[in-house]
């Protein structure tokens, strides 16, 4: 009987680590395909409540960050136009139509419903928004020199070396424990630039910005205790967009003003690399808190005494009440929340920025996403409410034979949007960034 059970746990466990290194990857897919990274079809109108979060004008003095204040009350920053995240929309029409049905809400059991039940004119929209979004991903000509020239390269990769100390030295201040910051020093993520590079290709297909395990040999053997990290032009172009048409610079003297998209060039850059920088600590605190044994592994967080996960859990969902998956997925949501977050409140405090400047940016980053934020909240509350058992983030499969039907004359754009719908998690974390007023809890957290 001993035998059995522990076999029966080894199994359970084996099941658990492959849905996470799954959710791993998705989650990293997500960045790309979702808000802060990647450029969205944008749309002129707001269908939902939205209520920003309060500004403090007052900002951290870090003497040894010598950045330029660029502290203007008087700005004139337009609201920012919503973005249309189609995967979101359709999982959430799908759910609506299944609520007037006996669907049972088992994964293995195929959707009572059919491609004519569905809005038509929606469907054509979500085809011809997610075909118009590779434009949107393409740096414009006249300032692509700003992203992609030899000199801009250059000057990026300095200035993500740059960013690298400025996270470091911000967590100093903020009173985080040494042992995190000597451990990201000295083996997550060292001053390297080999470790810290940047693709300037213009290409609206390059991999995600991210952070990945580090290869220590030349066959391949990847340390996960240490990363490498990337960071990509489009979507330095994509975050500096966002500076751009929130005017904290003020106003530029035409669209392809080099000068100012230098300045929302390197803001973007910081934004990103101080986004980076949290999964980098992320990881350090997980490094100090398991095993050697387990601390090169790629799922380390499993066998963590605890991790930053434990921080704040109120976007957490239920996602099936499988406590294996929801602890994986809410592990997600945190990670990315709290990125979007940290890095918010670091980037506005060394840019010595304004209550009405933060107030814009925050806007233009998070606030543009209050609709695609409903839509994930109303898919929650259905589900939860007709079936408690399953997870959201295992629809994908389940619509995407529906939308098979939709497939005319090779037209594959609504399959190909189920197919990201198994990184629901990570969109809940890019959705909901920890607030101004929340990040209290990250500091106290990592005092210890």
């Amino acid at each position: 009987m001993k035998k059995r059970t522990c076999f029966l746990l080894t199994c359970i466990f084996s099941i658990f680590i492959i849905v996470i290194a799954g959710c791993l990857v998705l989650g990293i897919l997500a960045s790309r395909q979702s808000e802060d990274n990647r450029a969205e079809n944008k749309v002129s109108e707001q269908d939902t409540d939205y209520e920003a979060p309060s500004m403090s004008d007052i900002n951290l003095d870090i003497p040894s960050i010598q950045i330029e204040s660029i502290n203007n009350s008087n700005i004139n920053s337009p609201t920012a136009s919503q973005v249309q995240v189609n995967e979101v929309l359709l999982a959430r029409d799908t759910f609506r139509l299944l609520e007037s049905t006996n669907w049972s809400g088992d994964k293995d059991d195929s959707l009572p419903i059919s491609i004519g039940d569905y809005d038509g004119s929606k469907l054509a929209d979500y085809i011809a928004n997610q075909d118009n979004k590779k434009n949107l991903l393409t740096i414009p000509a006249g300032i692509e020199n700003v992203f992609s020239s030899t000199t801009s390269a250059k000057e990026i990769r300095s200035l993500m070396i740059l960013s690298r100390q400025e996270y470091l030295a911000y967590l100093e201040a903020k009173g985080v424990n040494q042992k995190y910051i000597e451990e990201i020093d000295s083996n997550v993520l060292p001053e390297d630039p080999t470790r810290i590079e940047y693709y300037p290709e213009n290409d609206p297909d390059a991999a995600p910005t991210s952070v990945g395990g580090y290869n220590i040999d030349e066959n391949g053997e990847i340390d996960y205790s240490q990363v490498n990290l990337s960071l990509y032009a489009v979507d330095v172009f994509n975050q500096a967009e966002n500076v751009f048409d929130s005017r904290i610079l003020g106003t530029p003297s035409g669209d392809n003003d080099q000068d100012y998209w230098e300045k929302c060039r390197n803001i973007a850059v910081r934004q990103l690399m101080y986004h980076e920088m949290t999964h980098v600590l992320q990881r350090a605190y997980v490094n100090e808190n398991v095993s050697e044994e387990h601390k090169s592994d790629k799922s380390a967080y499993v066998y963590a005494d605890k991790t930053m996960a434990d921080i704040d859990d109120q976007y957490f969902w239920e996602w099936g009440n499988s406590s294996i998956i929801a602890k994986s997925n809410n592990r997600q949501v945190s990670q990315e929340s709290q990125a979007d977050g940290i890095s918010f409140e670091i980037l506005v405090n060394v840019y010595d920025m304004s209550r009405e400047q933060k107030a814009a940016l925050w806007d233009h980053m998070f606030g543009r996403l209050a609709n695609t934020r409903a839509a994930l909240d109303e898919i929650r509350q259905l589900v939860e409410s007709n079936w408690p058992d399953f997870s959201p983030d295992e629809s994908g499969s389940l619509i995407g034979d529906v939308m098979r039907d939709y497939n005319k004359d090779g037209e594959t754009t609504l399959v190909s949007l189920t197919n990201r719908m198994g990184a629901f998690p990570a969109y809940v974390g890019y959705m909901n960034p920890m607030e101004p007023d929340d990040t209290y809890l990250f500091w106290e957290f990592l005092e210890e």
